[in-house]
């Protein structure tokens, strides 16, 4: 089995400020360390080290101050609420978001910016900011991978090919893309485990340029956004399917009824393949085509090999049931 170089991103606090502060109304109050990074997507109510129960407290994650929090602290006295900020801020965490446009006490204020640690107050209500946020922040930090591949949708399909630099998986996508169908990535596909369990594809560049681009052994460089317009491409594409090209061999057995499903795990998703060999002549997007449309139907539970399979057995069962009969008239 391949291995797969995984890669867990991190986030700049600053970065989070940057992305979101339009759509979440965000302001920040202290702008100390805002260089801070969080990795991990779970957030953390610091309500019970308010409290004084300091035996689990998860300072890794960002601290979530709202209305239930904002009151407790209101309830001390003023002697009672310096402990209890003291206790909180002696934590190295990543940042403070208070919800509501609540306004925080002005000793928390001075502590955090002592500490360098960044606070930034949204007028969300508390449960749908940290839904919004967790996210987010899951999508922002899930691990990936990148490797050397073509991705394109398909009838709805997200299709990866595979194969060695120049066996055709290039020029496989510019003629699904003249067919009607949709380019997402050539050569440098990063996939993402996305939190809900499946892989999501899209061009290793992104950061660089958007518009896919491809090389055409011959030719060079095709941009297909131009050539093609923007129905024959997007940014990101769930992958269905893996199809692994390589060279035709007389020496190879290769499948031949479709009843063995195969089976590769990439950062521990499962993701069905086939492979597909070529040769001269041999017209590989209408051979796409079928698999991407043989996948839907598997989907919806019908397995066209599994149900010839049933018929012949049927078949056969029949036949076998009428020679015992005309045995035993002998």
């Amino acid at each position: 089995m391949k291995e797969y170089k995984i890669i867990q991103p991190e986030l700049k606090i600053k970065e989070i400020y940057e992305e979101n502060k339009d759509k979440w109304k965000l302001e920040i109050l202290c702008s100390f360390g805002c260089d801070k990074k969080v990795s991990t997507p779970n957030l953390n109510r610091p309500g019970l080290l308010f409290a004084g129960f300091e035996k689990i407290f998860l300072y890794e994650r960002i601290q979530i101050i709202g209305e239930t929090e904002h009151l407790y602290l209101s309830s001390f006295s003023e002697k009672e609420r310096k402990e209890a900020i003291d206790r909180f801020v002696k934590y190295d965490f990543p940042a403070v978001f208070i919800t509501k446009n609540l306004k925080p006490d002005p000793y928390l204020i001075q502590k955090l910016c002592e500490r360098k640690i960044p606070l930034i107050r949204t007028p969300m209500d508390t449960t749908p900011f940290m839904n919004a946020l967790y996210f987010y922040l899951s999508l922002k930090l899930a691990p990936y991978t990148i490797i050397h591949g073509t991705l394109v949708d398909v009838y709805g399909v997200g299709i990866l090919f595979t194969g060695r630099s120049g066996i055709g998986k290039s020029e496989c996508a510019i003629d699904l893309v003249a067919r009607g169908h949709r380019l997402v990535a050539d050569d440098g596909i990063k996939i993402i485990r996305h939190p809900d369990g499946f892989l999501l594809g899209k061009c290793a560049q992104e950061e660089i340029y958007f518009n896919p681009y491809v090389e055409i052994r011959g030719i060079g460089i095709i941009d297909v956004l131009s050539i093609y317009g923007i129905r024959a491409i997007r940014d990101a594409k769930r992958i269905d399917l893996e199809i692994k090209l390589i060279d035709w061999s007389e020496n190879l057995d290769y499948e031949r009824t479709g009843l063995k499903e195969n089976i590769e795990e990439i950062m521990d998703i499962p993701l069905p393949y086939i492979v597909l060999p070529l040769n001269p002549g041999k017209n590989i997007a209408v051979l796409v085509e079928i698999v991407a449309l043989d996948y839907l139907l598997k989907k919806e539970g019908y397995h066209s090999a599994k149900s010839l399979s049933e018929i012949l057995k049927k078949k056969i069962m029949e036949k076998r049931k009428e020679i015992d009969f005309y045995k035993e008239i002998e």
